[in-house]
């Protein structure tokens, strides 16, 4: 049984907004919030790679292609295209997720950065491993500790 208060009631399918940071080849979370059914499925970090040519964006260490009809906003929420956005820009990525597609982006913000490094997902859980602590998230596997605080259930 995991000692994580909260974890065994997580279940799959559920919607839920995971905070935390991204690094290669995991995300630690630092906080799991259980959502409404009518929560988008996004995600929130810093802008770590753009190949405009490609329509491939790089956040959370993951090259994601991005719909050629995707919706791009600048930080005034003026429209833009891929070439516009930069490396380091921290940005808000809506999209729709399948396990046969995986994340595919259709929606694009700039945000204000925050001072700080913390990187956001959102979208029903895929995947629940109990014996090591992980769950998946729009495809992205997040590891959860002791320290991991889960509200909402």
């Amino acid at each position: 049984m995991s000692q994580i208060v909260g974890f065994n009631e997580l279940k799959i399918g559920q919607r839920v907004k995971v905070k935390g940071q991204a690094a290669e080849g995991k995300f630690m979370a630092l906080a799991i919030v259980v959502k409404s059914d009518e929560e988008d499925v996004s995600l929130e970090g810093k802008l770590q790679g753009v190949e405009a040519e490609r329509n491939i964006i790089r956040v959370m260490h993951r090259d994601f292609t991005v719909s050629g009809n995707a919706l791009i906003k600048n930080l005034a929420r003026q429209d833009v295209g891929l070439k516009d956005l930069k490396v380091g820009d921290v940005i808000k990525v809506k999209g729709k997720f399948t396990p046969a597609t995986g994340f595919v982006p259709v929606k694009i913000k700039v945000q204000e950065p925050k001072g700080f490094a913390i990187d956001e997902l959102q979208g029903p859980i895929n995947k629940i491993d109990r014996d090591t602590n992980l769950v998946e998230v729009v495809g992205i596997a997040i590891a959860l500790n002791e320290k991991t605080e889960i509200d909402g259930i």
